[in-house]
């Protein structure tokens, strides 16, 4: 059975222009996905008061903080086949902590170095009250989900307060078995497929 979005509710999930969506949430839908058809139920998300908002705007860029070609190639078919999914968003979005020698309490310029020892999430998306964490990575499989998954934990770490915390991963096509590994997670999955000019990419 396939149900359907109505008012702006999201129940159920599925497929949005063409990208395989998996996992999802229960609430108001994003702008691109309203009406939309969807085949499976939502997982219920944390709900914090707090509004954060992007640098960018979500839309295609000169460029990319420390994102690979072929992730933005892959990101790029995303924007295109998404447009209007994010009011706004983050590159290379710093969390957690440095390490332990980092004296970063007794000294600014160690403060300072702190960010390069932070983990990084690729791009942080922002709807509303929603905070996306996205991972993009082609070919995903247990790395790109063990690590969205630690995101997470390190995110609410840094930010108690913060919005609706909901996680997505960015592929072409995930790997043999792991879109249930994903939807078990809660983890939505974004498979954006392969094109002709995925040829110039030798990870995808």
């Amino acid at each position: 059975m396939r149900f359907k979005c109505v008012g702006g509710e999201c129940e159920t999930r599925g497929t949005n222009d063409g990208a395989r969506i998996s996992g999802g949430f229960r609430g108001a839908c994003p702008p691109a996905l309203k009406g939309d058809a969807y085949p499976r139920p939502h997982y219920q998300i944390k709900t914090f008061t707090t509004k954060m908002r992007g640098k960018f705007p979500f839309e295609i860029q000169s460029w990319y903080p420390h994102m690979k070609p072929a992730d933005v190639h892959l990101w790029e078919k995303f924007i295109r086949a998404n447009a209007g999914f994010f009011d706004s968003v983050d590159y290379d979005f710093p969390i957690g902590r440095g390490p332990d020698w980092l004296d970063v309490e007794g000294d600014e310029l160690a403060k300072k170095q702190e960010i390069l020892y932070k983990k990084k999430v690729d791009v942080v998306g922002y709807i509303g009250d929603i905070v996306w964490l996205i991972e993009v990575k082609p070919q995903a499989g247990s790395n790109a989900l063990g690590q969205i998954l630690s995101y997470e934990i390190l995110f609410n770490d840094d930010f108690p307060d913060e919005s609706h915390i909901r996680l997505g991963v960015v592929t072409n096509k995930a790997q043999n078995g792991y879109p249930r590994a994903y939807d078990m997670k809660g983890v939505r999955l974004f498979e954006v497929g392969t094109c002709s000019a995925c040829a110039h990419y030798p990870s995808i």
